[in-house]
């Protein structure tokens, strides 16, 4: 009996040997049915999370796994200078970029632009009525003044940090320089330009870092809005919202230009090999079929090359939404980069609306030691100005940020106001913080709701700001849960103003994601993810 057993045993042993090999050449051999699936890393600032889904949808259908990293256009930029080995493929929203962020290396070509969508204003009737514009415009200065003379409220995505709301600053500026229509340094100087822009730019009542949830923050504040600058492709999914909830859609008005035809593109590195370059191939001959493109035109994007077809027609849009018909564009190009940093200090240092922000830091227990040091680090990377510079999140004397430090409870009565004038006051916050000692346990609503309370007291001023408040913590909260229903209703019926503040929770540590994503929801912002880099996290948490 017992022979049987091990000759048993051992035939057994053997059985699992050769299944195990096969398993194995299996998940070598092209094709087996271990095999790994064929990767393409690329590299992505793109706007538009339609492109995402397409390129899933390639991935199932293809077996492949290009695999797209997100990040924000500077990061994105960055990290395409100082890695571009790094990556098979770069996707972004205008070919412009790719030569920027290259610098004239030729890492990347066989670029495909997927489709375009040019930058526009989408206006509310009655405010169109209002400005008399309903034959259209004669030009952007004309248009800037009588939006500012009959103060009516815009929203427009950063000008310094996101694609679409770059390109709105350059044709705005532009649109100054009649006849030449091109941006220049001297343009940037003549003071009566920036008095009037000063005053156009005290108008933008909404921003954001994307295009996409500029769109969805205009739906949700619609009735503190009259016009959003943004993408046509968003604009005609915000026009089919609006009908589709009995609201009348908005009118649209092209920039006009070359310029303004931006759109997803992508390209591959150069160095790519044989078999990426075969995947890469596939990927382009998708991304241009019939089943890609009814997709796209479902989104409201065009296809095709916009220097092929003038005049263009404006098909994937209701006519009746139209100021005036579609007309050819302008030649123009992008300025240089010396030019384009130029252009986008000059916004973030003399024409976008001042913040004013509370950054409401957790000081529990759990903060001790590491997590206090990291956060200490960066407070000071945050307050470094030249750093900031690089990313176009520097502050300026306009500005007013305060922190406040919690726990269970409020350490500090009220917020404090940061300084930027100097590295002493930089030190001087820091020293005030270190003297915290993290202790007690985690309410994440408290300090939320004494920051709101902080800003309806300074209401009258704040009028004249972005309100934004900062929310970091390492912890779970351990308050009772109606706080949070008291944090929504103080959002919702707090008089703030134009716009309620925006409200950016920063995860770190343990943090709950849930009890993050709760708060983030609500107020149409973004858990931002600080548990990497909090400097970064801080950046981001920026709303302009």
């Amino acid at each position: 009996m017992k022979s049987k057993q091990i000759r048993f045993y051992y035939a057994f042993l053997a059985w699992l040997f050769c299944f195990t090999v096969f398993l194995g050449l299996g998940a070598c051999w092209p094709g087996g049915p271990m095999a790994s699936p064929q990767k393409l890393i690329i590299l992505s600032s793109s706007d538009f999370p339609v492109i995402d889904e397409i390129i899933a949808q390639f991935n199932q259908e293809k077996g492949y796994a290009v695999e797209l990293r997100s990040y924000g256009l500077w990061d994105w930029f960055y990290d395409v200078q100082g890695k571009s080995s790094h990556y098979d493929g770069i996707l972004t929203n205008n070919s412009d970029w790719i030569k920027l962020s290259d610098n004239g290396h030729n890492h990347f070509g066989n670029d495909y632009k997927i489709a375009f969508s040019p930058i526009a204003l989408g206006i509310k009737p009655e405010a169109l009525k209002k400005l008399g514009l309903e034959k259209g415009i004669t030009g952007l200065d004309h248009l800037v003044e009588l939006i500012t003379n009959h103060e009516l409220s815009f929203a427009m995505a950063s000008g310094s940090k996101s694609h679409s709301g770059i390109v709105a600053l350059l044709e705005i500026l532009a649109g100054f320089n009649y006849p030449q229509l091109e941006v220049d340094s001297e343009l940037l100087q003549r003071s009566g330009i920036k008095n009037t822009l000063n005053r156009f730019f005290k108008r933008h009542q909404l921003s954001g870092l994307s295009s996409l949830w500029l769109k969805q923050d205009f739906l949700r504040l619609y009735n503190y809005l009259d016009i959003m600058i943004n993408y046509e492709s968003y604009l005609i999914q915000c026009n089919q919202e609006l009908v589709k909830f009995g609201q009348p859609a908005l009118k649209i008005i092209y920039l006009n230009s070359s310029l303004s035809f931006d759109g997803p593109v992508v390209a591959l590195n150069n160095k790519a090999d044989e078999t990426k370059q075969k995947i890469y191939k596939e990927l382009v001959d998708y991304l241009s079929s019939d089943k890609v493109k009814n997709i796209l035109d479902l989104a409201g994007f065009r296809s095709g090359d916009p220097d092929k077809q003038l005049p263009l027609e404006p098909s994937p849009l209701d006519p009746s939404w139209l100021v005036s018909r579609f007309m050819p564009p302008r030649p123009k190009s992008w300025p240089d980069f010396d030019l384009l940093v130029e252009c986008l200090n000059y916004y973030q240092e003399e024409l976008r609306k001042p913040v004013f922000q509370i950054m409401a830091l957790d000081f529990s227990g759990s903060m001790d030691g590491r997590n206090q040091e990291k956060l200490f680090s960066a407070l000071k990377k945050f307050c470094n100005q030249e750093e900031a510079k690089k990313y176009f999140h520097q502050y300026t004397p306009k500005d007013r940020v305060f922190i406040l430090p919690f726990n269970h409870d409020l350490i500090w009565e009220n917020p404090l106001e940061v300084k930027f004038d100097s590295v002493q006051s930089t030190e001087e916050l820091c020293h005030r913080l270190t003297s915290i000692v993290p202790s007690g346990g985690t309410d994440i609503y408290k300090p939320l709701i004494k920051a709101m309370e902080f800003i309806y007291l300074t209401a009258g001023e704040s009028r004249n700001y972005q309100p934004t408040i900062v929310l970091l913590t390492d912890g779970t909260s351990n308050a009772d849960r109606s706080s949070l229903v008291d944090v929504k209703r103080f959002w919702r019926q707090g008089n703030f103003g134009p716009v309620p503040p925006l409200i950016f929770p920063i995860l770190y540590g343990t943090a709950s994601l849930y009890q993050l994503s709760e708060i983030a929801e609500f107020t149409n912002t973004r858990v931002v993810d600080g548990r990497k880099d909090l400097n970064a996290g801080f950046f981001w948490a920026k709303s302009d």
